[in-house]
């Protein structure tokens, strides 16, 4: 049960962290896509098939 709370916590909290910081710093995108990308980012695994 413990690697499925770690998994879990790291797929809602740590990616969606990981892909604002790339796209606020790294790739300077607009403040929309940068939106989209974060929500995307914390979406349940899936949700996009």
């Amino acid at each position: 049960m413990i690697p499925a709370v770690v998994t879990s916590s790291m797929k809602v909290l740590l990616l969606p962290a990981v892909v604002w910081t790339m796209a606020t710093y790294v790739f300077h995108l607009p403040h929309l896509w940068i939106q989209v990308a974060t929500l995307t980012a914390a979406c349940p695994t899936g949700v996009n098939a």
